[in-house]
Order: C-alpha cells, then sequence, then structure tokens
C-alpha cells in the first residue's frame, strides 16, 4: 500500500492519498491522527466513488455515492463496533449501516479487516 500526502509527527495529516495495492482503491482527502476524516473513497475498477465524513477509515455520517452510470444515491452511514472474540486480536471490526435519502438501506460488514456485502 501507499500513501502519498502530509505527515505529522509520523501521522498522516493534512491532504493525502492512500493506495491499496491489492485492490487499486483509493482514499483521498484530509487526514488527521493517521484516519482520513473527509474525502472520497475511490473503487477505479468500476469508476463508483463515496464522497463524504470518515471515521476509523470508513464512511460515517452523511455522504453521498457517485456511479458510472450518473446515478447518485445521498445519505448517511452508522458505524457500530463488533466486539472482538480473540482478545489477541486487534483489528477493529465495524458494522457499517447506509440509510438512502432516497429510500434504499444497505449493510457492509468488515470483518477481521475484510470487507463483506
Amino acid at each position: 500500500d501507499v500513501y502519498s500526502g502530509w505527515w505529522m509527527f509520523g501521522k498522516k495529516h493534512g491532504h493525502g492519498t492512500y493506495t491499496y495495492n491489492e485492490t487499486g482503491n483509493k482514499l483521498v482527502g484530509e487526514w488527521q491522527d493517521n484516519q482520513i476524516v473527509r474525502g472520497c473513497w475511490i473503487f477505479p475498477s468500476n469508476g463508483t466513488y463515496y464522497e463524504g465524513t470518515f471515521a476509523n477509515n470508513k464512511p460515517t455520517g452523511d455522504g453521498v455515492w457517485h456511479f458510472s452510470n450518473g446515478n447518485v444515491a445521498p445519505g448517511t452511514y452508522k458505524q457500530t463496533i463488533i466486539p472482538n472474540e480473540d482478545p489477541d486480536d486487534k483489528k477493529l471490526n465495524l458494522k457499517l449501516e447506509y440509510q438512502s435519502y432516497v429510500g434504499i438501506s444497505e449493510s457492509a460488514w468488515q470483518v477481521n479487516g475484510h470487507e463483506i456485502f
């Protein structure tokens, strides 16, 4: 993985881009204390991207999904931390709940660092 951008005291801070080597997906925007807080989550393989606010490097609060066909889906995300059953595993597990303003509701999971939609 590669991060290109501003640093402060050894942590990502300011404007920057994080690119995942495995997928090519990117987090582009404003970073604070090593985490993106505002910007875009870009999926170059299909032209889809999310624009909004972030916590734990995942969407939270208000944002908009943009699709390659021109459709947009404004909505809001809620994060719920899932307790980890293995005390030695330090990965943060999140349940992401998305409520579209146009009436579509979806859930996404990140389990042990892997996303399952």
